[in-house]
């Protein structure tokens, strides 16, 4: 699972033939420099235990300089770090980490991460409304990896105007099957029109904005 990096052929090296002091001097080497990957690596592993014992605290550290760099990989594995072990805990502490992880695996999600994508769901199934809201605000306030904030603005307005479209050409279809059929029967034909009127163009704003990786 380490991230690979031409630069890191000779760590990969020391790992593949356990000489995992040699490796972890190696990456450290790295990241005291600022490199963002082998930051991640060496969280990695802390998390794991390779060639020692398990450091979650070491682990979260060098996977939140990372993250904070716009890694997604490390952005990922942050949030595992952080909600992982309190997903059957209710408390504050774990509110507050929910709150914390849903930043990072949705900051991950905006560049493509296939497995943030699929965690934020899950992590939402948890959360509560107040939760989800604190985490949107601190994403749509934080420093977005390779998204300004007016293009973060263009992915929410994609959401909100498939809702609104939806509901709007729903409405007028609704209008004008009254006037054409008339009676009874255009009251019928209508509601059909209502229906197809409000579902083609919530999906179709619904694709966009999870193409995007928005929701």
């Amino acid at each position: 699972y380490m991230i690979k990096r031409p630069d890191f052929l000779e760590a990969q090296k020391a790992i593949k033939q356990k000489n995992y002091s040699e490796a972890y001097s190696l990456y450290k080497e790295y990241a005291d420099r600022g490199n963002a990957a082998a930051q991640a690596n060496l969280g990695m592993m802390h998390e794991i235990g390779v060639g020692g014992d398990r450091n979650d605290q070491e682990a979260e550290k060098w996977y939140r300089k990372a993250a904070e760099q716009g890694l997604a990989e490390a952005q990922f594995l942050l949030t595992q770090v952080l909600v992982g072990d309190i997903m059957m805990e209710d408390n504050d502490k774990s509110s507050e980490l929910f709150t914390e992880g849903y930043v990072w695996v949705s900051l991950a999600a905006f560049q493509g991460h296939s497995e943030a994508k699929r965690a934020i769901e899950r992590l939402a199934k948890r959360m509560t409304p107040e939760q989800l809201g604190k985490a949107r605000k601190l994403i749509e306030d934080s420093v977005i990896p390779n998204m300004s904030k007016r293009e973060f603005k263009v992915l929410e307005g994609f959401r909100r105007l498939s809702i609104v479209l939806g509901i709007g050409f729903g409405l007028v279809g609704g209008f004008f099957g009254i006037i054409i059929a008339g009676g009874t029967n255009g009251l019928l034909a209508s509601s059909w029109i209502v229906v197809v009127s409000i579902t083609v163009p919530f999906v179709l704003g619904w694709g966009i904005v999870r193409t995007l990786g928005w929701i």
